[in-house]
């Protein structure tokens, strides 16, 4: 009896451990995750300017705890939601590479052009 209860509080404990965890900042796929805007900051990362005029949804992100791993020198990262397929293609256009996925953005980097 006791070798039972004792198993089954284990198991709850594994249960509600697991229900606890929660995805890391780059642990995301590429679908998107909503289809409508989500400020950069629910998604783990600290936005910028917008990205590359003004009116773009694109934006440049700064360096935080999510994305340090990704920093590298001569480049920049800047984030779009994913949402936005078609913006997201036009900077792969300009020359950027998709390196990591957040719960509702992409980021991407691209060479830092005072490094060119």
């Amino acid at each position: 009896m006791q070798t039972t209860i004792l198993m089954s509080a284990v198991l709850l404990l594994g249960v509600s451990l697991t229900a606890c965890t929660t995805k890391g900042a780059l642990d995301y796929g590429s679908e998107p995750t909503t289809s409508n805007y989500t400020e950069p900051y629910v998604s783990g990362l600290r936005a910028g300017k917008p990205y590359p005029s003004a009116e773009d949804v694109c934006q440049t992100i700064e360096p935080n705890k999510a994305t340090r791993e990704l920093d590298k020198a001569g480049f920049f990262l800047i984030g779009c939601p994913k949402h936005e397929r078609g913006a997201i293609a036009d900077r792969v256009a300009e020359g950027a590479s998709i390196v990591a996925q957040s719960r509702h953005w992409t980021r991407l980097q691209l060479p830092d052009q005072a490094s060119l």
